[in-house]
């Protein structure tokens, strides 16, 4: 791309999201995190602002006017729900992603630096106990099939410890190839999809859960309608019922991975199983179909999803 100082900023990402987000896997995140820029930019009094102008100063007046505009969730009926504070990360992941864009159209590094997320923000220290899992199964089932999406989430995270994102993806499709019964092995990247460096791994599907996936059709995260998108709302909804500290469903994958270590899975399989650690190329195409192939993970998922069995009976059942 020739060097253009000229370029104005909301015609730079016009031009990266025709040209270079389709091509990318996160393409919908690159909009999203896009799209807060423009309304910053169309909210100015002159929105006609030339690349050249995104300096230091400039970034640090638009972190502050993100940190001022809360969150708001939009419920099913169009109404605007509870309202949460933006948070750091979320702010700086659209000035790395205007960062790439000003690179892109004047072939220059940007006149400011974007901070990396990992310093913004502080790990959340919540993990979920047996009991407190239990407790959020039960809630599931005590408000019907209304829940029943948030209730298949809450399963497939234990019996994975996916991210999010690989936990709602998942299908049983065989156009997909995610759900190898013959092996009762679980591909958490379908077929087609272009790894990335938050990789997802092939894992071993705990006994306790065959049988639902094998009765599903399609994504397992789902209602009556097909499937859900999201239960961020529910979720939130649950917890503040359950009076349980959150800080979003990936708390599902952080009490899995304690589990697993509490119990003392060898670290080379927590990160096996999380997708922290991956196969080489030769490697990964026969290793998910050794015997001793996430071994030790797959017990310790059994013997937590056993313990729920007793604690949240009919846990796995669905009308």
């Amino acid at each position: 791309m020739p060097e253009s100082h000229g370029k104005l900023v909301l015609d730079a990402i016009a031009d990266y999201l025709t040209v270079v987000a389709p091509d990318r896997v996160s393409e919908e995140a690159i909009r999203a995190r896009l799209a807060h820029v423009v309304h910053y930019i169309e909210g100015m009094a002159n929105p006609s602002v030339p690349c050249s102008a995104i300096n230091e100063h400039w970034i640090d007046q638009f972190r502050k006017a993100m940190a001022a505009v809360p969150i708001a969730n939009t419920r099913k009926d169009g109404t605007l729900g509870n309202a949460r504070k933006r948070s750091p990360s979320t702010i700086e992941n659209s000035v790395i992603q205007l960062a790439a864009v000003i690179k892109y159209a004047t072939g220059n590094a940007p006149a400011f630096r974007p901070v990396q997320t990992t310093k913004l923000n502080r790990s959340p220290t919540y993990r979920a106990s047996i009991a407190d899992l239990a407790a959020m199964l039960r809630w599931c089932i005590e408000g019907g099939v209304r829940y029943d999406p948030l209730r298949r989430f809450i399963i497939l995270s234990i019996a994975t410890g996916a991210r999010p994102d690989a936990v709602h993806d998942f299908s049983t499709d065989p156009g997909r190839q995610q759900w190898l019964r013959s092996h009762n092995l679980i591909d958490l990247n379908p077929k087609g999809r272009q790894q990335t460096k938050k990789h997802r791994p092939i894992i071993r599907c705990p006994q306790q859960l065959v049988e639902s996936l094998n009765a599903t059709t399609g994504h397992f995260v789902s209602s009556a309608r097909g499937s859900v998108a999201s239960v961020k709302s529910a979720w939130r909804t649950m917890m503040d019922a359950l009076a349980l500290p959150s800080h979003g469903t990936k708390d599902i994958r952080r009490s899995v991975a304690v589990l697993m270590r509490q119990r003392k899975v060898p670290a080379h399989e927590i990160e096996m199983q999380l997708g922290h650690q991956t196969l080489d190329p030769t490697t990964s195409i026969y290793a998910p179909y050794d015997p001793d192939y996430l071994v030790h993970a797959t017990k310790v998922i059994e013997d937590i999803m056993d313990e729920l069995s007793t604690l949240a009976p009919g846990y796995l059942e669905f009308a």
